[in-house]
């Protein structure tokens, strides 16, 4: 599941989408547990369910399916065009003023450029922030040239998906020997020295909380400077009665739904939560300890100050939103109330606001904590505020300290905390489609970064205690010199947080390295890192510089260091340091700096960040373009402008507010788009899903043409479209499909441009596939000529068709064929059509896996010429229940099975082979197959069997277990091929023989969880040499040269599907 499922996850989590970091789990195994007790006891039915079902206390039911309701919004939220959440309040927006603007000079703006005041966020004396309606957005450019406003952004919001359950307390007095994280932190020992203050305040930023629970009232924050209900602002704080904290919550006219019995259309003084993640997070940081009731918060004698910014909005279940400004409102109350802590279970893109009240709240030396967020990637794009350099970010682990599946990682993350089946407080008689349900009386599981988040803030409320002064950088050195090791190959923050130690030594001096180049990419020059070394018992300190070990690591930390400075006894602040790699000898890699600070004591307090080296990636590059919020695969070379350049082209979806659209790129070899593109289609509303595009010169005059097709939401109809030049498209197209709406979701896949009917032109195949009924009229198979007439024979209905057909002349007779698969809800069914739509005689073959991909090449070399079908197969995306094997086949082209390999599933992992490469590997005059199978690449002859040397098995950071997709080029222009291959994270290079190729692993800053997010190889930046290009998933874009000629010699298979055309033949 992980590669389509991760990918729409990130399709959903775009730029301007914020998410609430938890992860929850629900069994349809055991319903009845579902229907919990109310008794605050735990007796009941719900001690009935146990007593009958004694193994409940140790399970983990854990259901895969359920991260594709998180991950893939869209297809969890029902037909196409329904349940869509938004990434944004529609037409409002947050604009700050400048400083010297007065409440005079704001009422003017709005009055002069006819805008509507919904409130005022923030009314200090130095920042003034108004929420307002913009129903025009020419306008909100107009204002960001205004003189008078200092930034507008839109109101943002952030969601998030509930399910539960994964394990199930017995019911007792209490429940803290459930609660294996207070061991794993070493809390208990923490305790010993304190268990925190009421004069410590930590703020729960949230869906509010339950803060009538019998296990969290005690510990509810009381505003002592206000008389409660005489309706006054005692404290002159600009709030009424706000004594437990405030709603900042008001949805009104905002087009949100609420979920039935919310709250949300009135801000107020009762920050109650309904939805029950709130609640859930706040009994983790301080819920009462020592009163024979539940649970045991982290600080147990802190406070917790309800600040609500969230509540349930209605998109077919109960999902949890929170916009940007009741959370900006939140921070500001925090800091001006005296909290000593705020904790944020959230994160999305960054914003200017957001990180304008946070460090206003660090400047009162409140600290600031974060979860990193659980979409199983290094890339923190979305995942602000946690990765904002004064938030304290926070990744989750599991029992066994690993690293929790889920998790995001990288050396942007601080430290770990316990993330998995962690047991709090939730609203009493919580269903099970809330989040964090009620199964005992009022607690429940959940996990996610969530909940490792409020752990660390609770954790740091004993430290506040102990230590009220302490700074922010010293409490990171602290956080990074005391934790406890975690397992695995993953870097998740320096350790696991330890409360014992952090309590015990309260302080230590400063080691801090500046951020900013974690994950950058150095090819040449000076490396700049800024460094702090400093404060008590300052003694000396030094830095050093490890390799990482990418493949099959057992750790993330390098196994031997290198001075770069040696020990250095005099303080520094923020001072530069540079250093040439080249000067060491460093080859390419991912390395580790290392600064080690001792005290007098000789103790050594330490801090990390990361890089990579790569001298061959073209200067310039990496880029990062926020704006490719998906690049949506497979990506494609061609010389659209003839300008002796490939330019990569590619469509990628981005989320606007009640719609997904989709922008169709051409870039050049500088990382610009070139003259009139990107392009969107009518600016139309519209959600493209499943391939890219197609490009080739296809009326044969001198420019070439790019074939698309759009989906568009609003009519319910699909547009097929050829264009030439951006705006001028072919006469005839585009050509419009109405009515394809047949109660399900639907996408299409890439374009084929092929010369099917031996005529002078060319005709291109649109191919669609979707999720109502699969053989309807809807779906299928059509071939159109350049003028937009269909060719004789076409549209077939070919039922779905799940993967891009390809085309070749399969019997070698001068004519072409068409093979496609297609899916009758039953079974995969492979055809060959001939050029006018007939059947190919001997077809009609069922397929016993999932496809992934079709291959035409002659394998065997032995009659004359004809072609054999390669099919790969997979359980990732599996429309087949409970598949027993994976594989591939390969077949004559009459169908007839010359061979088959399967492989049995093993349980718990994603399974399949992913779409082939071909070529000549060995040099032998056969042809090899290439591809990912799992973990391992490998390289198969006809006769099945495996290349000297083949296959060679992988093991990335993260959590992937395979490779994605494949090329074959010879980058070093030696007469020997090369094999390029891209896992989730690293590109590889390997010779014909399996060995590494020099410089190579590359290591990538996003994941590509996708075939065809590349690798690509062609002459991009017009020197005539091998460039390969690889796109992540969220605008991270590589560019790398090699000595080779770009040639067709060398470029054996270059591209997804072989070319820019996506023919899939050799």
């Amino acid at each position: 599941m992980k590669k389509r499922v991760l990918s729409s996850l990130i399709v959903f989590a775009l730029s301007l989408i914020a998410l609430l970091f938890v992860v929850e789990y629900f069994s349809n195994d055991s319903p009845e547990v579902l229907l919990s007790s109310e008794s605050g006891d735990g007796s009941g039915e719900l001690g009935e369910i146990l007593e009958n079902n004694q193994d409940l206390q140790d399970l983990e039911l854990i259901n895969n399916d359920l991260f594709l309701e998180r991950m893939n919004p869209e297809e969890f939220n029902g037909e196409e065009g329904e349940n869509k959440i938004p990434d944004r309040v529609p037409n409002q927006y947050l604009i700050q003023f400048k400083q010297v603007v007065t409440d005079e000079g704001i009422n003017q703006f709005y009055s002069e450029n006819r805008l509507e005041e919904i409130r005022r966020v923030v009314n200090k004396e130095d920042v003034k922030i108004s929420l307002v309606n913009i129903e025009d957005e020419s306008v909100v450019e107009e204002i960001k040239q205004n003189p008078l406003v200092e930034v507008i952004e839109s109101n943002y919001i952030a969601t998030t998906f509930t399910r539960s359950i994964s394990k199930f307390p017995i019911p007792n007095d209490t429940y803290l020997s459930n609660q294996w994280g207070i061991t794993q932190t070493n809390l208990l020992d923490a305790w010993i020295t304190t268990k925190g203050s009421p004069s410590t305040i930590i703020s729960i930023i949230d869906t509010g909380v339950r803060w009538s629970h019998p296990d969290l009232s005690t510990n509810i924050w009381v505003n002592i400077g206000e008389i409660p209900n005489n309706n006054i602002d005692d404290d002159n704080n600009s709030f009424i009665d706000d004594v437990r904290g405030w709603d900042f919550v008001d949805m009104t006219n905002s087009g949100i739904n609420c979920w039935p019995g919310e709250d949300c259309y009135q801000q107020d003084n009762n920050p109650d939560d309904f939805l029950g993640h709130g609640t859930h997070v706040a009994g983790i940081a301080g819920a009462v300890t020592n009163n024979n009731l539940g649970i045991a918060g982290a600080c147990p004698n802190c406070k917790t100050m309800v600040l609500r910014a969230g509540f349930a909005a209605d998109y077919g279940y109960p999902t949890g939103i929170l916009t940007y400004n009741a959370i900006l409102s939140s921070i500001y109350y925090a800091a001006d109330n005296g909290a000593s802590i705020i904790s944020m279970s959230f994160g999305g893109q960054r914003s200017q606001f957001i990180e304008s009240a946070l460090n206003y709240a660090s400047s009162r030396n409140i600290l600031l904590v974060g979860a990193a967020g659980n979409d199983g990637t290094k890339d923190f794009s979305y995942a602000y505020p946690a990765a904002f350099d004064n938030v304290i970010s926070v990744s989750a682990t599991d029992s066994t300290n690993n690293k929790a599946w889920f998790s995001n990682y990288g050396y942007w993350v601080d430290v770990a905390a316990p993330g998995l089946d962690i047991l709090s407080t939730t609203i009493p008689g919580n269903p099970q489609n809330f989040a964090c349900p009620d199964v005992a009386g009022g607690y429940g599981y959940c996990s996610g970064t969530s909940m490792s988040t409020p752990l660390v803030a609770g954790i740091l409320g004993l430290l506040k205690t102990v230590n009220t002064a302490i700074t922010l950088d010293e409490v990171k050195t602290l956080i990074h010199s005391t934790t406890n090791p975690y397992l695995g190959r993953t870097y998740s923050g320096s350790g696991i947080i330890n409360a014992q130690r952090m309590v015990n030594f309260q302080s230590s001096p400063v080691a801090k390295l500046d951020g900013s180049i974690n994950y950058q990419h150095f090819s040449s020059g000076q490396i700049p890192v800024t460094v702090s070394a400093y404060g008590k018992n300052f003694l000396k300190y030094n830095l050093q510089i490890g390799k990482v070990a990418e493949i099959n690591a057992v750790s993330p930390f390098p196994a031997n260091w290198i001075a770069l400075v040696n020990d250095t006894y005099t303080q520094i602040n923020n001072s530069l340091v540079t250093f040439n790699p080249q000067n060491f000898n460093f080859g390419p890699g991912r390395y580790l700096l290392k600064l080690n600070v001792y005290d007098t004591s000789n103790r050594v307090w330490i801090d990390y960040v990361g890089f990579s080296l790569d001298y061959s990636q073209v200067i310039g590059w990496p880029k990062y373009i926020p704006q490719l919020q998906e690049i949506v695969p497979p990506i494609k070379l061609f010389d659209v402008n003839n300008d002796g350049n490939d330019e990569i082209l590619f469509e990628s979806n981005i989320y606007l507010p009640g719609r997904y659209s989709s922008f169709y790129h051409i870039f050049n070899y500088l990382g610009n788009s070139i003259s009139g593109w990107p392009i969107n289609p009518n600016n139309t509303m519209g959600s493209r899903k499943g391939g890219s595009l197609a490009v080739d010169n296809v009326d044969g005059d001198i420019i070439p043409e790019v074939a698309f097709s759009w989906i568009e939401d609003s009519a319910i109809r699909v547009k097929h479209f050829l264009v030439e030049n951006s705006s001028n498209y072919q006469s005839g197209f585009p050509i419009v499909l109405t009515n394809q709406n047949t109660g399900g979701g639907y996408w299409t896949n890439s374009p084929v441009i092929a010369n099917i009917d031996g005529g002078i032109d060319k005709e291109i195949i649109y191919s669609r596939e979707g999720s109502g009924n699969p053989c309807s009229s809807d779906f299928g198979l059509g071939i159109y000529k350049q003028n937009g007439s269909a060719l004789p024979g076409w549209p077939k209905n070919t039922c779905f068709v799940p993967i891009i057909p390809v085309v070749g002349d399969i019997d070698a007779d001068g004519d072409t064929e068409i093979v496609t698969i297609s899916w009758n809800q039953t079974a995969f069914i492979i055809n060959v059509f001939n050029h006018d739509g007939t059947p190919y005689p001997g077809w009609n073959k069922t397929l016993p896996f999932q496809p992934t991909g079709l291959v035409l090449a002659d394998l065997d070399r032995n009659d004359n010429g004809q072609l054999e079908i390669y099919v790969s197969g997979s359980n990732v995306y599996s429309y087949i229940p409970n598949p027993s094997t994976y594989g591939y086949q390969i077949l004559n082209h009459d169908g007839s099975l010359i061979y088959q390999v399967s492989y049995p599933m093993r349980p718990n992992r994603d399974q399949g082979t992913e779409a082939a490469s071909v070529g000549d590997i060995d040099n032998d005059g056969f042809l090899e197959v290439v591809n990912w199978l799992g973990n391992c690449l490998q390289v198969v002859k006809f006769n099945g069997s495996s290349a000297s040397g083949w296959p060679v098995c992988i093991s990335e950071e993260g959590d992937s277990n395979g490779g994605i997709s494949t090329i074959i080029v010879d980058i070093d222009g030696d007469g020997s091929k090369e094999i390029i291959g891209v896992g989730t994270e690293l590109v590889y290079g390997f010779t014909r023989t399996g060995s590494q190729l020099q410089g190579f692993p590359k290591p990538l800053n996003d994941l590509v969880w996708f075939p065809g997010r590349g690798p690509v190889a062609g002459d991009i930046t017009g020197d005539g040499l091998i460039d390969i290009f690889v796109a992540g998933t969220n605008g991270n874009l590589n560019l790398w040269t090699f000595p080779g000629r770009a040639n067709s010699t060398n470029l054996v298979w270059p591209q997804f599907q072989k070319d820019a055309q996506n023919t899939g033949k050799y």
